[in-house]
């Protein structure tokens, strides 16, 4: 919608079918438990962020930024405030009472020239809008980046450089959350997420397995003898 944007008129015919009455400069949705538990997700278009504030019950919160380039003008853009308002399903009649805590939801749409649009409720499927569950399916996805990195993961400040004098020991899975087994190799471009082909059982056919540690020990430092251990017989490369 550059052009409408540029011109202030979401309701350009620009021959794209993306004309709206208004812009949705700001979406705000808040959740709360009774406990006290509580999030706030603000998706700015003139920042182009999406802010996601979380509020334990003992108090303890937490707030994350995420910058973005044009892409949340263009989940704003693709949002139809009416479908917000005309889509709510609402209580069937024969509705059994919960005797849990559903959480609450409000939700602000904050439009550039036209009137804020707000609902609120419990927050279950009869309450909210028929968008909702693509809506938050979208944001799942693009805000599903790990709160820690490196700086915290072990597996990085635990790692060294290799000596000369040092045993490059692989551990390996067959198979997602199966056991774990040791493996040598004197390949030291293998890294962790490599596939490799390893020798199995005393007719020594050929597997390939997954790397998903990889270490430096001394000679009196192995976790596994190097008499019995079996050496790696190659990496398999990507476009095997």
């Amino acid at each position: 919608m550059d052009i409408r944007n540029a011109l202030d008129r979401a309701d350009l015919m620009v021959f794209d079918g993306n004309n709206h009455e208004d812009f949705i400069d700001k979406m705000e949705i808040q959740y709360k438990e009774n406990s006290g538990y509580e999030e706030r997700l603000t998706l700015n278009r003139q920042r182009e962020t999406i802010t996601y504030h979380r509020k334990q019950p003992d108090n303890l919160k937490v707030t994350s930024t995420y910058f973005f380039t044009d892409q949340i003008s263009k989940i704003l853009d693709n949002l139809n405030p009416i479908d917000f308002t005309t889509t709510i399903p609402g209580l069937p009649k024969n509705v059994v009472v919960s005797s849990t805590d559903l959480g609450q939801f409000k939700c602000k749409i904050v439009r550039r020239k036209l009137k804020t649009i707000q609902i609120s409720g419990d927050y279950e499927k009869y309450s909210l809008p028929a968008p909702w569950n693509e809506l938050m399916k979208l944001l799942h996805e693009i805000l599903d980046i790990p709160a820690t990195g490196p700086l915290l993961d072990e597996h990085f400040y635990k790692r060294r450089r290799r000596c000369k004098d040092d045993y490059i020991y692989l551990t390996v899975t067959f198979e997602e959350y199966g056991k774990k087994y040791n493996y040598l190799t004197d390949d030291d471009s293998i890294m962790v997420g490599d596939w490799v082909l390893v020798p199995v059982g005393s007719n020594k056919q050929t597997h390939q397995v997954l790397v998903i540690a990889k270490n430096y020990y001394k000679k009196d430092q192995v976790p596994y003898p190097l008499h019995k251990i079996k050496k790696v017989v190659r990496k398999i490369e990507p476009d095997e």
